[in-house]
């Protein structure tokens, strides 16, 4: 017996060998086992509960913009939370409470309708409120995870919860600790007039299209930005902003990104990776930590 046949419970949300790579930002890679959009919270945890059992690999996919996907695929379970229990918003007051699947871009126009302002410099940022806080999203303004009240997280017992940054540091709680699961979480932001929220919206729409490749091209961001400054100004200043690897390169607008064209292999992208982090470290003393998760 197959160790997936335990999804046959649930024909219409799964996909069986299904193409990782048009859902990246990259499109390099192979397939997934698996790839399940389960409806409710209920049947998340059943199939995680059923995964654990069977020894199944998991893996969770949002907009696909950190991933770089081994050409071997991943041999187990790709879980995405499209399903509309996890796509939703609520505005309460200066609050906004969205579910782990919800767009950055959703979450600030939605917030933007509603005359609060705080979340301005995620235009144009590609994403999933679930994704951007478990990777550490960095936006011109800092962290978003400064906006955090709270975290609405499912355990490994299946108990959902909301867990409030006053009662557990913000970094505990979005390092989902214990196999945890991000569900949503809350903002707390600010009151202001239309016309400023937009006009800062359009300040940093202009600052993230100068900085970020351009939208046609197979780019994503390669590492975290240490404390008190950037990646992109360890690499220039490292002198390693104009390095190439095969048919991989860092972007000419960010050395921070890595752009492909068609023939790039998934060992190009790796190998300019390890070249920048060596130079970094060997010129600078500073290590540059990994923001691009390699599958």
């Amino acid at each position: 017996m197959s160790s997936l046949s335990f999804l046959d419970k649930w024909p219409g949300s799964v996909q069986k060998q299904a193409p990782l790579a048009p859902l990246t930002s990259l499109r390099m890679g192979g397939p997934a086992s698996a790839l399940v959009t389960p409806d409710s919270i209920e049947v998340l945890y059943e199939m995680l509960t059923q995964a654990a059992r069977n020894q199944v690999g998991v893996r969770f996919l949002g907009s696909g913009t950190n991933i770089l996907v081994q050409d071997t695929g991943f041999q187990g379970l790709v879980i995405q939370f499209t399903a509309p229990c996890f796509q939703t918003i609520e505005v309460e007051d200066n609050k906004v409470s969205a579910k782990t699947g919800v767009t950055l871009g959703h979450l600030l126009s939605t917030a933007a309708r509603r005359q609060l302002g705080g979340l301005e410099s995620l235009v144009g940022f590609p994403g999933t409120v679930g994704g951007a806080l478990k990777n550490d999203l960095k936006v011109k303004t800092g962290p978003l995870s400064q906006y955090v009240s709270r975290v609405q997280l499912l355990d490994s017992h299946g108990k959902v919860a909301w867990h409030a940054r006053d009662e557990i540091p913000i970094d505990q709680l979005l390092s989902t600790p214990d196999g945890a699961i991000i569900l949503g979480a809350e903002f707390t932001l600010h009151h202001d007039q239309k016309e400023s929220i937009i006009k800062r919206i359009r300040k940093h729409w202009i600052h993230t299209t100068t900085n970020q490749p351009l939208r046609h091209e197979r780019f994503a961001r390669l590492f975290r930005d240490p404390p008190g400054g950037t990646a992109n100004q360890l690499i220039v200043k490292a002198s390693v902003q104009l390095s190439k690897v095969g048919s991989a390169s860092l972007s000419e607008r960010d050395a921070n990104y890595v752009v492909v064209t068609g023939d790039a292999k998934v060992n190009d992208v790796l190998q300019l990776m390890e070249l920048v982090q060596t130079h970094v470290e060997e010129r600078l003393g500073e290590t540059l930590q990994p923001s691009l998760v390699i599958w």
